[in-house]
């Protein structure tokens, strides 16, 4: 129905009726209103629905108009919710279909009143799939509808998405349509940063919040808190298990007797054991950029750092990087349990210093010495592994993730 026709008929137009929204946020729902307000609502006719993302909010105006005005300000809310965690633009879609799905359940896990498709009930009976993060959902569902949730060629990436959309599809014909929700997600730093400015906001005044739940606005101080330097935590582990070895030399002064006495210089001795999970749910990305990461610790006076890959068991023998290594093969992709790569390491804590650990956290939780506590460091592959294991992690060595 065209705006000149709902006026003749006494109809609000959908545009008066979205005004009328923001007319009642602005009393009830300042946060609601701050976000939504950082986004263009606009009609598109060849979607079903509501869906965001590269600063729209797009419906389509048919069903948009057929809906009460209840229902209409609840989808809307739905997709303001779903900016204020970020998901357009915080995680580009590997898959669409999977990542609109795993966004719903996460947004479900805090609101159960949004009628938003998707719940982890539809998926899994155990309690530990309750109350998660949109990576956990990710995978988790990747796992379930066996499609691929890691980076890699765009033509591969490409299959994989289709392989898994078709499974979805006969897995569930009502979230066949999934994929289109997430077209128009990517990575976008100026949204991402434009919507953290108002969610500072918000956060910082409670009258704000309207009828947002208390553990939304936990998950979200828990995003907004600053990003930890992984760097700087590795960086304090190596200094801890660092040791030298002081050797004199003719070409260093003594401080306290000049050139009359030859002086010392430190020779490290250092080796560390980098154990790496290679099991099917750590991404090819991730574990790129862990090795990276590994690759670095060759600037800071480490003379030996041996890889030892795993995943449920131990993957060959350690590999000596004696250098900074541009390539490494990658064996494995199996299951994954901890108890090996700590065994080895126990046995082992003559030929090495410290050990660490890369690993997205979804394990049985390890027995771990207390005499080898201290010389543990876990790394996790991102915010949401750190966030969901942590605290089993931080008793068990120290831990940050790679952001």
């Amino acid at each position: 129905m065209s705006k000149a026709e709902s006026a003749r008929r006494g109809v609000p137009s959908i545009a008066d009726r979205f005004g009328r929204i923001k007319e009642r946020w602005f009393i009830n729902e300042p946060a609601l209103l701050l976000i939504v307000s950082t986004h263009e609502i606009t009609p598109n006719i060849k979607i079903r629905g509501f869906r965001c993302g590269m600063g729209r909010i797009e419906y389509n105006p048919a069903d948009a108009q057929a809906l009460s005005g209840v229902e209409l300000e609840t989808a809307l809310k739905a997709e303001t919710i779903r900016i204020m965690f970020r998901h357009p633009y915080r995680y580009p879609p590997r898959n669409a279909s999977v990542s609109y799905i795993a966004s719903n359940i996460t947004i479900n896990e805090m609101y159960d009143d949004l009628t938003l498709p998707h719940k982890a009930g539809d998926y899994w009976s155990d309690r530990k799939y309750k109350g998660q993060f949109f990576e956990f959902y990710y995978k988790a569902l990747c796992e379930l509808f066996n499609c691929e949730s890691a980076g890699g060629s765009n033509q591969s990436n490409a299959n994989a998405a289709s392989q898994a959309d078709e499974d979805i599809s006969q897995a569930d014909e009502d979230i066949s349509q999934a994929g289109e929700k997430a077209e128009l997600w990517a990575t976008d730093e100026y949204f991402d940063e434009k919507i953290k400015e108002q969610l500072q906001i918000i956060l910082g005044n409670p009258k704000q919040w309207g009828t947002l739940s208390g553990q939304l606005i936990s998950r979200l101080t828990a995003d907004m808190k600053p990003v930890m330097n992984y760097k700087k935590v590795l960086s304090g582990f190596r200094a801890s298990v660092l040791s030298d070895n002081r050797i004199l030399t003719r070409f260093k002064p003594s401080r306290r007797y000049g050139n009359l006495t030859m002086g010392k210089r430190p020779e490290f001795t250092t080796s560390l054991l980098v154990g790496v999970d290679v099991s099917a749910s750590v991404t090819d990305r991730e574990l790129k950029e862990f090795f990276s990461a590994v690759n670095a610790f060759f600037k800071y006076g480490i003379k030996n750092v041996d890889v030892q890959m795993f995943d449920s068991e131990l993957k060959g023998r350690p590999i000596a990087m004696k250098k900074a290594r541009k390539t490494v093969i990658i064996v494995g992709r199996g299951g994954t349990s901890f108890q090996p790569i700590l065994n080895f390491f126990k046995e082992n804590t003559k030929t090495y210093d410290g050990l660490i650990i890369f690993t997205d956290g979804y394990a049985p939780e390890p027995d771990v010495d207390a005499g080898i506590k201290r010389c543990i460091v876990w790394v996790c592959t991102n915010k949401e592994s750190y966030e969901t294991h942590k605290d089993w992690m931080n008793s068990r060595g120290r831990c940050c993730y790679i952001n």
